[in-house]
């Protein structure tokens, strides 16, 4: 919030009663949160609505802004749900919402209902709102944008459909010392394959780590923000061919532009600003290199496109600068945004995110082919890599067979995976005890026996900080793999296996053993490494649902 909201909202919380606050008061915490709402602080915004919403219960407009903020925070979006609800208890066409003596809701309150709905698959409930929200802006003449409900509509249909035919898909969590962060995001990975970037979300703030591999397995990543001089807010975009070139996003103040930062002699150079034939007076979001170096795919949303962000191409000229973009056709871009495009190592399949096409909502993931210079229609790349919600930052590497994206794992907390296509079923059932994540050796169930699961249970990482005795836990496991996909228990050849499944982030937790400490849990996990087993094994705590913990 910055060191001037802090004292404000204190100086209110301290000194002004709850009742009878005078109206200039109240218009002042009004024109801050304001003042966040239009330039998408909705974290900063939100906590001032809702002081708001105390002293001003009956204000439906309030609970609108609400609702929205909500929606545009991470891992907050259900509750937009009941203060959407009772905004559409009151809406008006004429509502006008940037005043704080405007006690309606705009109609849009029901389109950001129906949203709310969608995010979280609610879609008999989003599709009932979409189409009452389409009768009242067509019996009100209101200049909405039909075309749009109209695809929020078809998207809700889309999805039902795709998630009863989900990818065959495996998405595995990197290691603990990648995802340290609460909310790790953003990962690009070289075309050799050899160095991953990606940026940790800390609040408001963004830092940028850098890791390569050690052998087979990721190297613990380093912190690049000060090195690079890159500010903290940077993500990350692309790395070239062989992880020496990262292309970083630049806010700058809400003005959005792409820099670099190269790799030499053991450091990294501060952020360079591309040219003026990339960063334009508009909002440029994303850029990602051709293996060859060559070319940069971007997103603008500058004229001459076809709808809001759209996806374009430089090359470099004879100067080795980035020269004039193209943009890539209404075949990739529509009238809605595109984003976070990626590019193949032979040029010819372009992956991006977008809220045209034939989306599931918000943004969905699609590929597309180049021949005879011209671009496919593109393919929904299907759930559960699309899902409802927005899903951008998808890059493809291992000739599309794998991918590196950002998953929800728990509360306030996403994670860096591993997603690898149509993994091939086992000939045969392995005869030995030591496991290895090599997706050909994992029988995938399509229906989960539920008396096999334990859903009435919680379990959550040990910490180093965690007290000896802890009355609230059960017991202690150890954890030998965490699967999107369900698989045959029996694939690990131990007994005594316990599935705990998530509804949450949906993920199948393998565990093994009861341990009355972490210390026995530990001793176990270590012989369960000598054994074979791989080192993403990881000690757990069990608690009840009701414990809190």
């Amino acid at each position: 919030m910055g060191i001037r909201g802090i004292v404000f909202l204190t100086l209110l919380l301290l000194f002004l009663p709850l009742n009878g606050q005078k109206k200039s008061e109240l218009k002042e915490i009004w024109m801050e949160a304001e003042s966040h709402y239009l330039y998408g602080e909705y974290e900063l915004a939100n906590p001032l609505y809702l002081m708001l919403n105390e002293l001003k219960p009956g204000n439906y407009n309030i609970k609108y802004k609400i609702g929205n903020c909500y929606l545009n925070i991470f891992d907050e979006k259900p509750k937009a749900i009941p203060f959407l609800e009772e905004a559409v208890r009151s809406t008006s066409y004429n509502a006008k919402t940037g005043k704080l003596t405007e006690m309606r809701a705009p109609l849009d309150a029901y389109f950001s209902l129906a949203n709310a709905y969608r995010i979280t698959n609610s879609l008999d409930s989003a599709l009932s709102t979409y189409r009452f929200f389409h009768q009242l802006i067509a019996e009100s003449s209101a200049m909405q944008n039909e075309t749009f409900v109209n695809q929020q509509i078809q998207a809700c249909n889309l999805a039902a459909d795709q998630m009863k035919k989900p990818v065959n898909v495996l998405i595995q969590p990197l290691k603990e010392y990648i995802n340290q962060g609460s909310v790790n995001d953003r990962p690009v990975v070289s075309y050799d394959g050899n160095t991953m970037a990606y940026t940790e979300r800390r609040g408001l703030e963004s830092v940028v780590y850098v890791t390569r591999k050690e052998g087979t397995s990721w190297g613990i990543p380093v912190d690049i923000t000060l090195e690079a001089s890159m500010g903290t807010d940077c993500h990350t975009t692309s790395l070239n061919s062989d992880g020496t070139e990262l292309y970083l996003f630049k806010n700058d103040n809400y003005d959005g532009n792409i820099y670099v930062t190269r790799f030499a002699d053991g450091r990294w150079s501060p952020v360079e600003k591309l040219n003026r034939n990339i960063n334009t007076r508009y909002y440029e979001s994303h850029a990602a290199v051709s293996s060859d170096g060559k070319k940069l795919y971007f997103t603008s949303n500058r004229e001459g496109g076809f709808g809001e962000l759209d996806l374009w191409v430089s090359e470099k000229d004879a100067t080795g600068d980035w020269g004039l973009p193209v943009n890539l056709g209404n075949a990739v871009n529509t009238p809605y945004n595109e984003e976070t495009p990626f590019i193949s190592a032979d040029g010819n399949t372009l992956t991006f995110s977008s809220e045209g096409h034939g989306s599931m909502g918000g943004y969905d993931i699609f590929t597309s082919k180049l021949a005879n210079g011209q671009w496919s229609s593109p393919v929904n790349i299907g759930y559960p890599v699309s899902t409802t919600d927005d899903n951008i930052a998808f890059q493809p590497f291992n000739q599309g067979n794998s991918g590196l994206y950002s998953i929800m794992t728990g509360y306030k907390k996403k994670e860096i995976a591993l997603v690898t296509f149509n993994p091939p079923q086992p000939e045969e059932k392995r005869d030995t005890v030591t496991i290895s994540f090599n997706p050909a050796d994992l029988p995938y169930l399509t229906e989960v026996d539920s008396s096999t699961l334990i859903t009435d249970l919680v379990i959550r990482d040990v910490r180093d900080t965690d007290q000896e005795i802890d009355p609230d836990v059960l017991y202690y496991t150890v954890q030998v793999m965490a699967l999107y996909n369900p698989v045959d228990p029996a694939y690990f050849e131990y007994a005594e296996i316990s599935v705990f499944y998530n509804p949450d982030d949906r993920f199948y937790r393998y565990t093994t053993g009861k341990f009355n400490t972490k210390a026995s849990a530990y001793e176990e996990k270590e012989r369960l490494l000598r054994l074979g087993y791989p080192d993403d094994i990881f000690v757990k705590k069990v608690y009840r649902n009701d414990s809190g913990k």
